[in-house]
């Protein structure tokens, strides 16, 4: 359940932001918001869990989980165990869920008490064995495919897993989870909806055979969230849609979400060319006449990919300017003739929304460069300070 806002101060290693030539702003506000929203969509019964992998999908995850747990998140998801033990040893409060863990991390996982996703046998008789010798309980969620084909077992398969925990007094089964394949697509509606009928026959076997009933059931993410709100279970699984970023237009407009995310990097270089010239690697770009280009801090090694090259534009003092040549791996160029009156440090906005209210949204922008949000986020780099406001 979430209550109230809270702003926590930035990760005192990070450097001063005078010293960064590109910055992702994070809203937090704009977050609390949509969490607010989220949760009146789906019922304040219903626990939100926050996808933290991946740095909270490119922000921070430290400074996101201290945040969400002065609103009263008290769970939050992650992909692998090093990211669990790097928030626990910051001093992260919050329960933390571990999709999957592999045999040579079960006894580091015993010993944080997180809780961890199981598919296989051998992977329960591994958490019983290393909890019985620590003399604690492995605290587990029973991961069922119904379509994913990632992780997962089979219905027969969890059942047994499930039979199997219950009987231990070594395990704790903490919740029952699936996930949506294709919870963003409205054309594979049917099949999310045959993937939920699979989980509830599922949830239906274990009260059939009278075995204790888990805290928590789960299969939807941030697509599931918004366009399946009445098949939420008991809990959600929640990543981009905190954000404000959509995963498809699918779950457009169902909720007046923001967006917390501006990136923005720094005019660095401007110089004039001629007719004839070419600009950046490959001399994709041929100056047709006298122009004025301007060089942005930002390039692929900072997550903006070749496949933008020539494909976007910045906002830059409340215009349009659009990339040309070939993207860098520091830099790239933009065609500053619409802003002659442009100079070296000014902002341009990458994506996100200016001070005059221009806006091009993650989604969009992802779009551009052939891509998707979560992707365009999870992937951009360290060099790009991340600015909480």
């Amino acid at each position: 359940m979430i209550t109230g806002p809270n702003i926590n101060s930035l990760d005192n290693l990070r450097a001063k932001e005078v010293f960064w030539n590109a910055c992702l702003e994070i809203n937090l506000e704009k977050i609390t918001s949509n969490l607010h929203l989220i949760q009146n969509h789906i019922g304040h019964n219903t626990r939100i869990m926050p996808v933290l992998k991946s740095e909270g999908y490119g922000t921070c995850n430290i400074t996101l989980a201290n945040h969400l747990y002065k609103l009263g998140i008290d769970i939050i998801g992650l992909a692998f165990l090093h990211e669990a033990i790097t928030l626990r040893n910051a001093g992260i409060k919050q329960n933390i869920f571990l999709i999957n863990i592999t045999p040579d991390e079960v006894s580091s996982a015993i010993n944080y008490g997180f809780e961890v996703g199981i598919s296989r046998l051998d992977s329960l008789k591994n958490l019983k064995n290393s909890a019985k010798k620590q003399k604690k309980q492995a605290k587990v969620h029973i991961h069922i495919n119904t379509g994913m084909c990632r992780f997962g077992c089979s219905s027969s398969e969890a059942l047994e897993l499930f039979k199997l925990s219950s009987n231990s007094p070594f395990v704790e089964i903490k919740g029952v989870f699936s996930h949506f394949a294709s919870s963003s697509k409205a054309d594979d509606d049917e099949f999310s909806r045959t993937q939920i009928k699979r989980f509830e026959a599922f949830i239906q076997k274990i009260t059939q055979q009278g075995l204790p009933k888990p805290p928590y059931y789960h299969i939807s993410n941030s697509s599931g969230i918004l366009r399946f709100p009445n098949e939420t279970f008991n809990m959600v699984r929640l990543g981009l849609s905190m954000y404000g970023i959509h995963t498809s237009s699918a779950s457009q407009g169902i909720l007046p979400l923001e967006n917390a995310l501006t990136l923005k990097a720094k005019l660095i270089h401007i110089r004039r060319c001629s007719a004839g010239d070419t600009v950046s690697y490959g001399r994709h770009f041929l100056v047709e006449k006298e122009m004025l280009i301007g060089v942005i801090s930002l390039g692929y090694s900072d997550g903006l990919h070749l496949n933008y090259s020539q494909q976007s534009y910045v906002f830059i003092n409340g215009q349009k300017a659009p990339y040309i040549g070939k993207i860098c791996m520091d830099c790239f160029m933009i065609d500053l003739s619409r802003v002659p009156e442009s100079k070296i440090g000014d902002e341009a906005i990458i994506f996100g929304e200016d001070r005059h209210g221009n806006t091009l949204s993650p989604e969009n922008f992802a779009r551009k460069g052939k891509s998707i949000p979560h992707e365009l986020i999870s992937c951009l780099g360290p060099r790009i300070f991340r600015k909480f406001i």
